[in-house]
């Protein structure tokens, strides 16, 4: 399980995660799309779905989101994060395919 720890309305760190397939095998992203989700926890509602970087080259299987002003300023929780990739022939896959991705956000005495 990967767990990031920030405080609420502060932009970083980014998020940036190496897409693998059950394998081990990196994702090749190439003609690829990528969205970012930010899911609550309890109610699997996705609260922000916005566009994500693929990192050059894209062979490399990177992905990377950088926060806006707002995005971070939620209740103090748990959150999931997601990656939804689009496939060049308009396919989509979500990762990871475990639910072991999470994002914590609490007030700056909280952490």
């Amino acid at each position: 399980m990967v767990e990031i720890k920030m405080y609420k309305t502060e932009l970083r760190p980014s998020i940036k995660a190496t897409l693998k397939w059950p394998d081990g095998t990196v994702v090749n992203l190439t003609d690829c799309s990528a969205k970012f989700q930010l899911v609550e926890r309890d109610t699997g509602l996705v609260i922000l779905n916005k566009t994500a970087t693929i990192v050059s080259p894209p062979t490399n299987g990177i992905v990377q989101y950088d926060w806006v002003a707002g995005e971070t300023d939620v209740p103090k929780d748990k959150y999931k994060l997601r990656i939804e990739i689009t496939f060049g022939d308009t396919k989509k896959q979500t990762f990871p395919r475990a639910d072991n991705f999470f994002v914590t956000f609490a007030d700056k005495e909280g952490i």
